[in-house]
């Protein structure tokens, strides 16, 4: 039995890495950690499934190669892992060992604002 609280309801998974979002709105991850995957604040692999950071009231999750996303019900984005091509949305290109709560309000204003398309 795998130690995570309340009942699994959606799981994803990347390079060596797998995430589960619960019925109370945790998220947990093991696997490979390489890139700060698992959103533990270091880069320490693990085998057994651990509380990402402090999110809460999580509806949805999803994985790529080496990073995660999770949507919380209040529609925050977060983000963590591997970022050298920005996939973690957040206009860097560091790796984020712990999530990172990632704002969609530049997009709006640098890229499709009516002022920025003329």
């Amino acid at each position: 039995m795998l130690p995570i609280s309340g009942k699994a309801i959606d799981i994803d998974t990347g390079n060596n890495l797998s995430v589960v979002l619960t019925d109370d709105g945790t998220v947990w991850a093991w696997g490979d950690n390489s890139a700060g995957q698992l959103g533990k604040g270091n880069t320490v692999g693990l085998s057994t499934p651990l509380k990402v950071g402090s999110l809460k009231k999580i509806v949805a999750i999803s994985c790529g190669a080496q990073h995660a996303l999770a949507l919380a019900e209040n529609g925050d984005l977060w983000a963590w892992g591997w970022n050298i091509m920005g996939q973690l949305g957040d206009r860097s290109f560091g790796d984020r060992a712990e999530p990172v709560r990632v704002t969609l309000k530049w997009l709006w204003q640098d890229v499709l604002s009516p002022a920025r398309r003329g």
